[in-house]
């Protein structure tokens, strides 16, 4: 298998966890994405949506230690595009929602 044989492979595996998480498989969809997630945090090339994803299913799964820490990496990516800043801007509004009801809860 060729280098671009293997990146196109690993795309489409990127691609079947977003697919996943959309379709509210999202334990599946995160175990397809964290891989990257990692690898993208070591090399500092983080991908908005990978890590918009992950925040969705995270928090569809209660998991707010893992949310607070995918919100933390969005807020150090800067949007490349008008889909990139709206997909932030829903990650913060996830945030501020996730910190009312927290703060309803004591």
């Amino acid at each position: 298998m060729d280098r671009e044989s293997k990146l196109k492979a690993l795309g489409e595996e990127m691609k079947k966890g977003i697919e996943l998480i959309r379709d509210k498989k999202d334990k599946e969809g995160l175990e397809k994405l964290q891989p990257f997630a990692e690898i993208m945090r070591a090399g500092d090339a983080k991908q908005m949506r990978v890590f918009v994803n992950i925040g969705l299913a995270q928090l569809r799964l209660h998991d707010i230690e893992g949310f607070l820490q995918t919100y933390e990496d969005v807020q150090t990516i800067t949007p490349a595009n008008e889909k990139e800043a709206h997909l932030k801007k829903e990650m913060e509004e996830w945030f501020h929602l996730l910190m009312e009801r927290m703060a309803g809860d004591e």
